[in-house]
């Protein structure tokens, strides 16, 4: 598995952009050697994420989903919903989030790793860290 200081290094060289679909962010890490199961993409309506399976981190990127969304960056919005939790003292309610770097005008969000939802709730880091 790549450390957080190669997966930054490798960012830096994918030319992803907020118009890059999830098939060709598969192509482009694959093209590098990460690949699935190691390394899956996750798309949302709004994000992709990368999803490494043994770390206790992914990292996400707000993608381009109407044509004037371009000022709109949720995964930053991500960051500052967190930020504001820690300073209201709820941050253990939020998995941690911050920027983790920026690339072609592409922020690029790290969050900690969570699986947790009301039919499988974690009661131990081994679950917590599914993938």
């Amino acid at each position: 598995m790549a450390t957080k200081g190669e997966l930054k290094a490798l960012l830096a060289t994918l030319d992803i952009t907020k118009n890059t679909k999830r098939r060709q962010v598969k192509e482009l890490l694959a093209d590098k050697g990460y690949s699935e199961p190691e390394y899956r993409i996750q798309e949302g309506a709004t994000k992709l994420c990368i999803v490494p399976k043994n770390a206790d981190f992914v990292i996400k990127w707000s993608i381009t989903y109407y044509d004037d969304s371009d000022d709109w960056d949720e995964a930053l919005e991500e960051v500052s919903i967190y930020n504001k939790a820690v300073e209201a003292g709820l941050g253990m309610f939020f998995p941690k989030t911050e920027v983790f770097c920026v690339v072609n005008g592409v922020t690029f969000v790290i969050q900690e790793k969570i699986d947790f939802s009301a039919l499988n709730t974690p009661n131990s880091k081994e679950s917590k860290y599914k993938y």
